[in-house]
């Protein structure tokens, strides 16, 4: 064909297509329907739930009144898209369910959700949330209202979960009203109790006064990890000479102040956090959770093969300056089936009076990342020295920590093979 004749036909064409588009855009009341059968979406769905007892005089795969239980979640995205921002938490309005928090690496005690940045199709999450059951349950079931959501909260779900309850074993002579009660109600009396028996077991003249020489620290033999879920409880009870209530009472006094270090050294050793408020920090570190500007720790670095010890305000000013050199990850490691607690001591101070000494036995890991390589890849079992003494003015017992000393130094891989 020539060329006249392939110009005439496209001109042609142009004009056919021009004259279909304008009847396309002058048709009124014109109904599209697409069939969404097939539209992306994600879709969280229940994939698993178990309970599991995890404090308890006998383990009989029912839960009983005063003990202490998990309840374990996963779940999946069975969608075709990931989904973003999801959040799950459990319900439960019922009187005597104390919920204790998330349980994670780290104890997660105040967060009452757990949140994802993204789960993708196919993917699933495990979460664990902690409870305590008290006297002052009187129904036959727990019920749990499980609700997860996702950034359109479209594409979630709500279920509900019943549990049935042993109540045979109620003590209407131990009631506890909450976790907050246990605490002021149940041990506040019983360390009372426990100084007094700790002091007449000892002469007058070994019970110390507080205020121990620069380096010192009692020695504790390490245990390995307890593979009975009630193991490090009964150690507890047996060292304090204590009920199961005041034993995780206590463990979860000491999982407090190390989850308050790790948060607090953590922010002081980010090149990302602000002088200004690195000073607030290392002031209110040295203030609120150690004995006094005289507590110390020890750091030992396995690639130089050293050992130093700093008074704690002389180590936070020092970690907060070498963050500007990029070390910028310090991690406290806290695994309660490690813990071991040492003999407790009754002392004197001289401003307090009453007061106990002991130690207890945790992992400190420091990660630093000048530039893309890591040249710190340590892990240190430290000591944690612990002082109970008494407020004057609000007559309560206060907790606090004297010393953190090394241990034993290994590097993070032969840890986590552990």
């Amino acid at each position: 064909s020539s060329d006249s004749e392939i110009d005439q036909y496209e001109e042609d064409s142009i004009h056919e297509f021009l004259e279909q588009q304008h009847k396309n855009n002058t048709r009124e009341n014109t109904q599209i329907i697409k069939n969404t059968a097939n539209l992306k979406a994600p879709n969280i769905q229940l994939f698993h739930f178990s309970v599991k007892e995890t404090s308890s005089s006998d383990f009989n795969q029912i839960i009983d009144v005063n003990e202490v239980f998990d309840i374990m979640l996963e779940v999946q995205n069975i969608g075709n898209t990931p989904a973003e921002n999801v959040t799950v938490s459990i319900e439960n309005k019922q009187k005597g369910l104390i919920y204790l928090g998330i349980l994670n690496k780290q104890y997660e005690r105040s967060k009452f959700f757990k949140s994802f940045e993204s789960i993708t199709p196919g993917k699933t999450k495990t979460i664990t949330f902690r409870y305590f059951l008290n006297n002052e349950f009187n129904e036959k079931e727990i019920i749990l209202d499980i609700i997860a959501q996702e950034k359109y909260k479209k594409f979630g779900f709500q279920e509900t979960k019943y549990l049935p309850v042993n109540k045979k074993k109620l003590e209407p002579n131990n009631i506890q009203q909450s976790e907050l009660d246990i605490i002021q109600f149940e041990s506040e009396e019983s360390l009372e109790t426990l100084y007094q028996k700790k002091s007449q077991s000892v002469t007058n003249n070994s019970i110390k006064h507080i205020g121990r020489e620069y380096g010192d620290c009692d020695d504790i033999e390490i245990s390995e990890k307890n593979a009975n879920p009630n193991g490090v409880i009964i150690h507890v009870m047996n060292i304090l000479e204590c009920s199961k209530m005041d034993a995780i009472y206590f463990i979860g006094l000491i999982e407090n102040r190390v989850e308050n270090i790790q948060k607090n050294i953590s922010e002081i050793a980010s090149q990302n956090t602000k002088d200004s408020v690195k000073n607030i920090l290392i002031q209110n570190t040295v203030n609120d959770l150690f004995f006094g500007p005289s507590s110390w720790i020890q750091v030992y670095s396995l690639s130089k093969n050293s050992l130093n010890t700093y008074y704690i305000k002389e180590y936070l000013e020092r970690l907060s300056k070498q963050s500007k050199n990029s070390y910028t990850k310090v991690k406290l490691y806290f695994e309660r089936d490690y813990l071991t607690l040492g003999r407790i001591y009754p002392c004197v101070h001289d401003e307090y009076g009453n007061a106990f000494e002991f130690n207890v036995s945790m992992w400190q890991i420091f990660r630093g990342e000048p530039g893309d390589s890591i040249s710190y890849e340590d892990a240190t079992l430290k000591l944690l020295g612990f002082i109970f003494y008494k407020l004057k003015r609000s007559n309560h017992w206060n907790l606090s920590i004297k010393n953190i000393a090394a241990k034993e130094t290994v590097i993070i891989s032969d840890l986590e093979a552990n």
